[in-house]
């Protein structure tokens, strides 16, 4: 059988009806740890950027805080099969990544996994039909998804959809992942609409 790569959210964690969503609005995070594909500032930007992407259409808004504390709100780190949640990855080419909904903010990604930040050549790069490496902005994105209250949509034009796919243009050239208006619309719909309070 054929796995795609896909986020481990529906497996991590029970599902839920229930809408699941932070009480306040200034958020904290913390990287507890780094992969050594990429250097610690790109993976600090990759971060920022994927919160940037969902603070630019609510009002939510992430602060990176440089060590772990009372104060953080969402953990994020870099890990290899067992590790110490109920979620063990498994290795290259299965599981990338995994969060958990509000109020827990923990997101765990799969250190067996070859990532890369804003490098075409890399995140386009295939060997034997299968990519090598990960796009890290666009799993962050999505794991964020989660741990702001999202689940996974079966619907291709989402942020969301459990499979990872490479953001292409027509042409087949990489293109930054970006949120669908179906992901702005069902955020907005749990935590409001940003206000412009430029004048």
């Amino acid at each position: 059988m054929l796995v795609a790569p896909r986020c481990a959210i529906i497996d991590f964690q029970v599902q839920t009806e229930f809408a699941m969503k932070w009480e306040k609005n200034d958020l904290v995070y913390t990287i507890l740890n780094y992969s050594p594909d990429l250097t610690r500032d790109e993976i600090r930007e990759a971060i920022a950027a994927a919160f940037a992407k969902w603070s630019a259409v609510i009002p939510l808004n992430f602060k990176e805080a440089d060590q772990d504390g009372d104060n953080v709100d969402i953990r994020i780190g870099f890990y290899r099969k067992y590790h110490g949640d109920n979620g063990p990855f498994d290795g290259e080419g299965g599981e990338l990544a995994h969060a958990l909904w509000p109020p827990t903010g923990v997101i765990h990604f799969d250190d067996d996994e070859k990532w890369a930040y804003k490098n075409e050549e890399k995140i386009l790069l295939k060997k034997k039909n299968k990519y090598v490496y990960r796009d890290l902005l666009q799993t962050a994105t999505h794991e964020i998804g989660h741990a702001i209250g999202l689940d996974h949509v079966r619907r291709n034009d989402s942020i969301m959809k459990t499979f990872y796919i490479v953001s292409t243009d027509s042409d087949g050239r990489y293109i930054e992942p970006q949120l669908y208006q179906f992901d702005i619309e069902t955020i907005q719909a749990r935590y409001a609409r940003k206000m412009d309070t430029s004048y």
